[in-house]
């Protein structure tokens, strides 16, 4: 194995991937992650919410995906109270998925979801047309007071990996193939 920090499924599958890891006595200590408001973020906070309680057992890390719709989603701060208050043992990250072009409106996301617990700042879900840049890495890095940064989208060589990190981020979301890929680079 290469030992990858963590796994990210789908909220609907993570109870029957943890029953066949019992099944199959392959269960050692794993890292999961899935992510909620997926993949537009056109879902309400309550029923993010509702989502994230009913999958509570089966998750370590859950990565919200911010509606680029709602301009103040995130300035809502009771639902995203209950959110922080409900999920504090959980790594809570929001995605801005590249959407958030004006500087006072990504600085005030990053400041508002900081305050609310969200302990790191994702550039994207893989699924829409932008990927990640050095640029947007920067500047979450710029933004942020503690939160960290983890680029996601797009990544799929070494040199790509290496440019994110050196911009700021200290966690990477690539998918499997580019992940293998990648390590194979590296000599792994």
């Amino acid at each position: 194995t290469y030992n990858f920090h963590n796994v990210c499924v789908a909220p609907t599958h993570l109870k029957i991937l943890q029953d066949y890891l019992d099944i199959a006595g392959d269960r050692e200590q794993r890292n999961f992650v899935t992510v909620f408001n997926y993949p537009m973020g056109t879902d309400s906070i309550y029923s993010v919410y509702q989502e994230m309680l009913h999958h509570v057992n089966h998750y370590n890390e859950a990565d919200i995906v911010w509606p680029a719709i709602d301009t103040e989603y995130w300035t809502r701060a009771a639902p995203l109270k209950l959110l922080e208050r409900t999920f504090s043992d959980k790594v809570l990250k929001v995605i801005v998925e590249n959407r958030v072009e004006d500087n006072d409106r990504l600085e005030k996301l990053c400041a508002k979801t900081e305050e609310l617990g969200f302990k790191f700042f994702k550039t994207s879900t893989g699924y829409g047309p932008h990927n990640a840049t050095p640029e947007l890495v920067a500047k979450l890095k710029s933004f942020s007071k503690k939160a960290h940064v983890k680029a996601s989208g797009g990544i799929r060589t070494l040199a790509d990996a290496q440019a994110m990190v050196d911009a700021g981020a200290s966690r990477l979301g690539i998918g499997i193939d580019a992940a293998i890929s990648i390590m194979h680079e590296l000599g792994e």
